[in-house]
């Protein structure tokens, strides 16, 4: 009896933001998920809402250190999916076409080890999740000078 190998979790999540993406500055769903998958993870502190729909995320370390950032982008772009594949964008004419599914997953992957080596860690890790990395709508602020901003 051939068994249904159990699908990765982090393939799955890249596929959900792929499927589910969204556009500068409206990265509502997007922000949510992750918030909820570091929340999860035990960080010490998550703040949402930054620069509209960024996150900022801290991991402390056991011992005393520095503070290292990794950032990662949120938005897609305006662009009609394409390919046929069972992942496919599930929002008309916004696709993630530049990465951005992949880079949040990498991210999140990296919280994800970080929080299980703590004890190990000097120093603070900072999470930085950006919205609108492709640039806000016109008439609107965002990306990293507004995050920085406020």
């Amino acid at each position: 009896m051939t068994q249904t190998p159990t699908p990765d979790p982090e393939r799955q999540r890249r596929r959900d933001f792929h499927m589910h993406p969204e556009l500068s500055n409206r990265e509502e769903r997007t922000s949510r998920v992750i918030a909820e998958r570091l929340k999860a993870l035990g960080l010490d502190e998550v703040k949402t809402g930054v620069g509209k729909h960024g996150i900022v995320a801290l991991l402390k370390g056991a011992k005393p250190g520095p503070v290292v950032a990794v950032r990662t982008d949120l938005d897609a772009l305006p662009i009609q999916e394409t390919l046929d594949v069972p992942y496919k964008s599930q929002n008309p004419g916004v696709k993630h076409a530049c990465g951005h599914d992949a880079h949040m997953t990498v991210e999140l992957g990296v919280a994800q080890i970080l929080s299980k080596m703590r004890g190990q860690i000097s120093g603070t890790i900072k999470f930085i999740f950006q919205p609108a990395e492709e640039g806000a709508p016109a008439g609107e602020e965002g990306g990293a000078k507004l995050m920085i901003k406020e």
